[in-house]
């Protein structure tokens, strides 16, 4: 560890602050710990600090939402049932959002109902006034309960749950605010954490939002999902008993009929299936419940079909039935580059099945070969076009398309080898579909590994091919690439659209000349309303990049960035947040974007009844311990003290008032000079299991050295509390850090006094006075009332803070610009710019970026600092730097939106007030307390990849805590703004398609 210290400063200056450095140079030091078991947006949340859940709470307030959530619970009549469902139950009593219902559904309830139902329910308070037990759950049932509980019919929310699933702790809080912030959804779901059909391993799926293809070739909803009880009123008879085919047929069914479905990008749920379960556990052919739940779907949507299983476990294969035939014009464009062009037909008038086809090619081939080749192409192609223009392969298409005679185009490389009979009727039986604007199939190098198995949207004007270089047979990430599924876009190497679509979207764009063409063309057609499909049930090979292998990946940047910037910036649909964009793989990003809530309080003082200290130590150390237990009981005069203590020690502890019980745990010999115990697994287990049944809600361990730290782990208590050192116990709720023992450092005071410091701290933890700035300021704001007068007065106004006194603090300036566009195009905000003298030029970047500078102002340069607070407290919301402003409008209690970087720890530095909320990005090289931006080898990565999507989502998030106020009418319409697209024209589809499409 001294080699790590003393390279400390070196590291610093250099800026070479990061994992690969740390794991190359001391791979003795550094333990890298598994995304499952580290604290991240992958793990299932179990506690939540109170200051975040009373924001939350006050959020909820403010919007006028407070939904309940009623939950289904299927039950069956054995003991290993009832020991999953006892776990399930407990998952829901620690739910910090406390509107919910639970209906637990058992055979034979009102035979055995009673006996059961005190079992699940005992040792819970409050439990029995809000469950419930019943034989079967229907639509007429589900319909009375809501008047019961008072809560209006169309805000209540139905779920179902399995036993042995666990909620995150904050699971329907969750809920409860993406339902505030999207009141026309009916429908939602979130990521979780589950078995990975690929790997059989527990891992966290982080979905796309909606995908209807997904959807049809898997039930990706999963857990936790909740539909809006009157939805269930419409897709179900009033007497049918729900679940009656399964939970994915009542999904399907659900997901048909909504108006609007969003996804929750949070994990809120964990279930492992146990694959050593008895089979009398599990549900009865689950398989054929999925299969005749998809062949019901089929039949309600009028789509001919059939269902066959999918290559990965729980997967299926919808083949649609091709109704819509037709001439398909198959483009090339080609120079005859090494003769792939002779492979790439051959094969394609040779194996492939479907015959109802022209091929067109179009050529540019040099001099040297032309004769050669030009008489080939007559003689194998159905018509050629040549041209002597430079390769551009957007101009190439388009001049090819506009003598093709067919209904469908499909757009050819001619590096690529067909090898699958079928390939084309499969893509001509996704492309028919009306909603559907272009299909993609699988591409393989030659091999066999994966070139393209769909796009998604990395950098500004970049994708990337899915799961690229994988084995031919690798599921990839939960089976998704080998799954047919909704895409951003697919590969022009092999992309098939319907005419009419291409005409309408106006063909390719020729600016973009090599590259992007492709990309441009599917964005425009999701743009449009269209859905883009990649099936892995056509495959074909590619030899990528021989014709063109000389040419540059041109296309026109400027034109393209400045068309799709906020695609981009906004995120792929298809493509999770928490997955990394740097990737081809979806692997999960390890350096997390996080929202946190920094200030206190951090525990509620009213719900800490049960206390254990831990004191393991030996007498003189619990005597000296003494004034540390006084203090607590001080600070929680209501709460039952208990000790975890040794045998020889138990009798010390009589003489100490305040303990109520004393525990007994044997971890050190009763010789101190003999160290610790041995303990055995079994040892542990026992503990754990004797400590969890007396439900402690705090749990401190009073000793500074740190070996009896993990022992807190085992207590089960809601919130742990100790001494830390070197950040050796990240998972303490509230610590002081203990500087170790120093030879020949004389210590300052006494280990009483440092005892009692840490029981302070846990009262300091409980503090619920988050007022910052005591006084307010006086008289209204002349540049507040200023800016009222010559802006419309519609719509909520935000102050923004775009600069910041270091650079390395500075986060993108086109990144503010696009959070302000949403914020103006979403939410008919108004915006002011502030900033000090001198940094007008950044105000001037932002203005001449954003698409509506008539709803932004700017007093950079004009606003003096005296005059600052009273123009914050009238504004609706600030978002800033972590610069000063960002603290003025936390402590006046302005909801604030503070972006950090990690030049310092969030947690030390972020906002503090009652509706204060940071966002950042949690890079492996944080905090590096570096001065200058020069000096990052990284970057800045952890603000040039702390993307707005995530910003605004936080700006969203706190503007219910606002006074609802009208929203501003879009330009030259007199309509309210558009609201976040949700998926396209409703005129594009057919009506059983058109609730699918809704959501992004």
């Amino acid at each position: 560890m001294e080699a790590l210290f003393s390279d400390y400063e070196d590291i610093r200056k250099s800026g070479l602050f990061d994992a690969e450095y740390y794991l190359a140079t001391y791979p003795d030091v550094i333990e890298v710990e598994e995304l499952s078991e580290a604290p991240g947006p992958w793990s299932l949340r179990r506690k939540m600090g109170q200051a975040e859940i009373d924001l939350d709470r006050r959020i909820l307030e403010r919007s006028g939402r407070q939904p309940m959530f009623l939950v289904m619970l299927p039950v069956a009549d054995d003991e290993e049932s009832l020991r999953k469902a006892g776990a399930t139950i407990a998952s829901l009593c620690v739910q910090a959002y406390p509107n919910w219902r639970l209906v637990i559904v058992m055979p034979g309830a009102d035979r055995k109902s009673r006996p059961v139902r005190d079992r699940l329910l005992a040792g819970v308070e409050g439990l029995n006034d809000r469950a419930e037990m019943l034989r079967d759950l229907t639509p007429r049932t589900l319909a009375g309960i809501a008047p019961s509980a008072g809560v209006p019919a169309d805000d209540v929310f139905f779920t179902v749950l399995a036993a042995g699933d666990e909620l995150g702790v904050d699971a329907f809080l969750e809920m409860a605010i993406a339902s505030a912030m999207h009141g026309a959804a009916d429908f939602f779901y979130s990521d979780e954490r589950c078995r990975n059909p690929a790997s059989g391993a527990v891992e966290a799926f982080f979905k796309p939002q909606w995908s209807p293809d997904l959807m049809l070739s898997s039930n990706y909803v999963g857990r936790l999902w909740c539909a809006r009880a009157d939805l269930i009123g419409v897709i179900a008879d009033p007497g049918e008993i729900l679940l009656g085919h399964g939970e994915y047929d009542l999904v399907l069914r659900c997901t048909e009929a909504a108006k609007a479905i969003r996804h929750v990008a949070a994990v809120l749920c964990e279930r492992v299936d146990d694959p050593q379960e008895p089979p009398e556990h599990r549900a009865e052919h689950p398989g054929e419940q999925s299969k005749q739940a998809l062949e019901r779907a089929l039949a309600r949507r009028g789509v001919a079909g059939e269902i066959g299983d999918g290559p990965v476990p729980g997967t299926y294969r919808l083949k649609r039935v091709l109704a819509k035939p037709g001439l398909v014009s198959i483009i090339i464009p080609t120079c005859a580059a090494q003769g792939v062009i002779e492979k790439c037909i051959d094969t394609l008038r040779r194996v492939t099945a479907y015959r109802d086809y022209e091929i067109i090619c179009i050529e540019n081939i040099p001099p040297n070969d032309r004769k050669k080749w030009r008489s080939w192409l007559r003689g194998n192609a159905d018509r050629v076009i040549s041209t002597r223009e430079a390769f551009n392969w957007a101009r190439f298409n388009n001049l090819a398309a506009v003598q093709a005679k067919g209904e469908y185009l499909l757009f050819l490389n001619d590096d690529v080898e067909i090898a699958d009979p079928e390939w084309l009727e499969m893509l001509l039986a996704e492309a028919q579909r009306p909603e559907v604007g272009v299909v993609g199939p699988r591409l393989l190098y030659p091999d066999r590994r994966v070139q393209h198995a769909g796009m998604f949207l990395a950098a500004i004007g970049q994708a990337r091919h899915a799961f690229r270089y994988a084995a031919e047979d690798d599921p990839g990430y939960f089976g998704l690439a080998l799954t047919q599924r909704n895409v951003i876009a697919v590969t022009g190497a092999c992309l098939l659209t319907r005419r009419e679509t291409f005409d309408e979207i106006g063909g390719f764009d020729e600016t973009q000349t090599i590259v992007n063409n492709d990309l441009d063309y599917c964005l425009r057609a999701w743009q449009n309303g269209f859905f883009n499909v990649y099936t892995p049930h056509a495959t074909l090979v590619h030899h990528e990049a021989i014709s063109r292998a000389a040419l540059e990946d041109d296309y026109d940047a400027l034109v393209f960035n400045t068309k799709w910037r906020d695609l981009f910036l906004a995120g792929d649909p298809f493509f999770n947040p928490h997955l990394s964009k740097n990737q081809d793989d979806f692997s999960i990003d390890h350096e997390p974007t996080r929202l946190l809530v920094t200030g206190r309080p951090m525990l509620p003082r009213d719900e800490i009844r049960r206390i254990l200290v831990v004191k393991l130590d030996h007498i003189g150390d619990c005597i000296i311990a003494f004034p540390a237990v006084r203090r607590l009981k001080q600070h929680f005069p209501n709460a039952r003290i208990s000790v975890l203590t040794s045998h020889a020690s138990r009798p010390v502890w009589s003489l100490e008032p305040s303990v109520e019980a004393a525990i007994e745990f044997d971890f050190f010999h009763a010789i101190s000079g003999l160290g610790e115990l041995e303990r055995t697994e079994e040892d542990w287990r026992e503990l754990h299991e004797r400590l969890s049944a007396l439900h402690f809600d705090l749990a401190i361990d009073l000793r500074k050295h740190t070996e009896t730290r993990p022992v807190l782990q085992h207590t089960n208590a809601r919130y742990l509390a100790g001494f830390d050192f070197r950040n050796q116990f990240p998972w303490l709720d509230i610590a002081l850090e203990w500087t170790g023992d120093q030879v020949y450092a004389r210590k300052r005071q006494h280990n009483a006094d440092d005892l009692v410091n840490l029981v302070d701290a846990v009262d300091a933890a409980c503090d619920s006075d988050r007022t910052v700035i005591v006084t307010r300021p006086s008289g209204g704001s002349p540049a507040l009332a200023a800016l009222q007068q010559k802006t419309p007065s519609t719509g909520p106004l935000v102050c923004v803070h775009p600069t910041v006194g270091n650079d390395a603090r500075q986060w993108p300036l086109e990144y503010f610009a696009a959070v302000i566009d949403r914020l103006v195009d979403q939410d008919g905000a108004r915006v002011v710019l502030i900033g000090a003298p001198g940094d007008e030029e950044a105000a001037d970047a932002i203005l001449a970026q954003v698409r509506r500078p008539d709803r932004v102002s700017s007093l950079v340069g004009k606003l003096p600092l005296a005059e600052l607070p009273a123009l914050l407290s009238g504004v609706s919301l600030f978002l800033g730097n972590n610069s000063g402003p960002k603290h003025i409008a936390a402590g006046l209690g302005v909801p604030t939106v503070g972006v950090h970087s990690g030049t310092e720890d969030v947690r030390e530095w972020g906002p503090v007030g009652p509706n204060a909320i940071a966002v950042a990005r949690e890079v492996v090289c944080a905090p590096c307390y570096l001065a200058h931006a020069a000096d990052c080898r990284r970057g800045l990565a952890c603000l040039r990849q702390l993307e707005p999507a995530q910003v605004y989502d936080a700006c969203k998030r706190l503007l219910l805590t606002a006074a609802p106020v009208a929203a501003a009418p879009r330009p030259g319409t007199g309509k309210p703004p558009r609201p976040a697209r949700a998926g396209g024209r409703a005129s594009k589809r057919p009506a059983a398609t058109v609730a699918q499409a809704r959501t992004p």
